[in-house]
């Protein structure tokens, strides 16, 4: 036989004695060839014992699989039973962790049994791909260097080079002396995220991004006790972290209306006008949600109506505010048509909001805007993913029951509570307007 070797040819007979001496490079590959040997039988024999138990004992196995196979069977149209799955999972980790250990068919059977984690993998696969991200982050220079680009062009992409991108700078500074909203969360300016250092990173970091003041909303067809259970194991370890106690400056009482124009290349000239309203938790922000349909809540409404259809002074008008925890703002916004001067928007503008404050609105009015946010906050009831969020938001409000009362609030809310909240929040002293003029 001819047998090729690191150091040359050697050629000998069949008869001849094996050849003594081999290379690094045959040693390695006998190495290689007895660990691939002896691992796969090893490997395959947790899989048979593991898959064993399950199919002896399956009731262990039921409640975390269960949230996987309820979609599966839907969508596969599988037997709607969790024990029989489960039991049948585990004899295909026996049958197929047998046939791998003895080398038949080992691919395929590799594949089976890698198939065969997938129902209890995806039930804590979101447990431990956020406790992964709690426990800790890259914080090195080089990943806070490229997170800085990354973020510096979004900066520049949003508020720097879009037409428009930089009016909530413009209007937070305007409308907040104190607290907090006076920036947005990006930061104020470039060079805050340009100067971010990575220690001031870390610090954020481990000071908010704590269990304890995180909040964990599991949601669909779950089992409690099994949550509970996985939420201890992936997120029991991590170290509880301080409190944050909530205390930030109280934007003062504003006492005479402010006022700023811009000139940008933008294609239309456009008209903001902001008040202050109340906090999240305050029983008098409903009546002010309400307020906004009234003014502004789509085609049907007063400001569209009048300044849009009929007045033909806006291209486009909004009333809107953000649902912010502390007060926040509540503004019109509305694109002039071309030609149209500002003083005569706004005017137009005024003169609506006057009439609301005189007159009020009629009973068939109020039922209008009430129903049409009922049917708002059902239709968002109906995707899982939107009652999980309004869960974890009414918990760090501090009480997720409040959930299940916020459609009574709305319902609370009378004509004369429309009347009397449209006269204090409408107030001129209590106002900041942006007039944001195109150059052409």
């Amino acid at each position: 036989m001819i047998r090729c070797l690191r150091s040359g040819v050697s050629t000998s007979s069949a008869a001849d004695e094996p050849v003594r001496g081999l290379s690094p490079v045959d040693s390695g590959y006998e190495s290689a060839m007895l660990t691939h040997r002896l691992a796969r039988p090893l490997l395959a024999g947790m899989f048979v014992v593991s898959g064993l138990d399950t199919f002896l004992h399956p009731e262990s196995k039921v409640q975390k699989a269960d949230a996987v196979t309820s979609k599966l069977t839907r969508m596969l149209g599988l037997p709607d039973d969790t024990k029989l799955l489960v039991r049948l999972n585990g004899g295909v980790q026996v049958g197929a962790g047998v046939l791998m250990a003895m080398g038949v068919l080992p691919r395929p059977m590799a594949a089976s049994l890698a198939a065969s984690l997938v129902p209890t993998t995806i039930a804590g696969h979101p447990f431990w791909l956020e406790s992964d991200r709690m426990l800790s982050l890259a914080f090195k220079k080089k990943s806070l260097d490229v997170q800085k680009k990354v973020v510096c062009e979004e900066f520049k992409e949003h508020y720097l080079n879009k037409p428009y991108g930089d009016v909530w700078f413009k209007i937070r500074e305007m409308a907040y002396e104190k607290h907090p909203y006076r920036w947005l969360t990006i930061g104020k300016e470039l060079s805050h995220i340009e100067n971010a250092e990575l220690e001031e990173v870390k610090e954020f970091f481990f000071k908010f991004y704590r269990p304890i003041n995180a909040v964990l909303v599991v949601a669909g067809h779950v089992n409690s006790e099994q949550v509970v259970k996985l939420a201890e194991k992936w997120f029991g370890d991590i170290p509880t972290g301080e409190k944050y106690l909530r205390n930030l400056p109280v934007e003062p009482l504003q006492s005479q209306p402010r006022k700023n124009e811009v000139k940008a290349n933008v294609p239309l000239d456009a008209f903001y006008k902001n008040w202050h309203i109340y906090s999240r938790l305050d029983p008098r922000y409903y009546a002010a949600d309400l307020i906004t349909e009234v003014l502004g809540g789509g085609g049907s409404s007063r400001l569209y109506q009048t300044l849009v259809k009929e007045k033909k002074l806006f291209s486009n008008i909004e009333c809107y505010h953000f649902g912010t925890v502390d007060p926040g703002l509540l503004t019109i916004e509305g694109k002039l048509i071309k030609g149209v001067k500002m003083e005569d928007a706004e005017a137009a503008v005024e003169e609506e909001l006057i009439r609301l404050k005189q007159f009020g609105i009629e009973e068939k009015e109020l039922i209008k805007v009430k129903n049409r946010t009922e049917a708002v906050i059902t239709f968002e009831d109906m995707n899982l993913m939107n009652r999980a969020g309004s869960l974890a938001f009414y918990e760090v409000l501090g009480d997720a029951s409040l959930m299940n009362s916020e459609l009574g609030r709305y319902q609370k809310v009378t004509a004369e509570d429309i009347l009397e909240e449209s006269r204090t929040i409408f107030a001129e002293n209590n106002s900041s307007t942006l007039h944001y003029y195109g150059k052409n």
